[in-house]
């Protein structure tokens, strides 16, 4: 059963080893940071962020956090070893139903073009494609919105 647990400084080392590229910078200081903005949440943007924990052990990471009032971005990561197997869209549920609650209406989230897993997990998640675009790096993206 997966469960959604609430960060803690322990879990640097964790997402260091298995997650950095999820991280607009891989740097352990970006990271930590970051880590430290998840359980330590400024400002008044809504943000959500969980340990994804599969019978007591980390299998992944996910966050959803607010960009504009009621509308956040979503990312999500899960070990290699534990893709394939309904975990992400079991933790997204659980997350979303928890930002819900918050005041989130809109989530919206972006792969890159030829990303056909995370594409169709989107889709799998009631995602629709919104648009494709190029980023500032000037990548193809396909851009996914959700309405809750």
């Amino acid at each position: 059963m997966i469960l959604l647990r609430k960060f803690e400084k322990d879990d640097l080392d964790f997402i260091v080893k298995n997650f950095s590229y999820y991280f607009k910078e891989e740097t352990r200081e970006f990271i930590a940071s970051t880590l430290d903005e998840w359980i330590n949440p400024s400002g008044d943007k809504i943000r959500f962020a969980r340990c994804i924990m599969l019978d007591n052990n980390p299998i992944g990471i996910i966050s959803i956090s607010e960009k504009e009032r009621g509308v956040a971005g979503f990312g999500i990561a899960i070990l290699e070893q534990y893709r394939n197997r309904g975990y992400a869209t079991m933790a997204f549920n659980l997350a979303k139903e928890e930002v819900k609650k918050l005041g989130i209406t809109m989530i919206k989230s972006s792969c890159a073009y030829d990303n056909e897993a995370s594409a169709k997990l989107h889709e799998k998640l009631g995602f629709y494609l919104a648009k494709i675009e190029t980023n500032q790096a000037g990548n193809k993206m396909k851009r996914f919105e959700l309405e809750l």
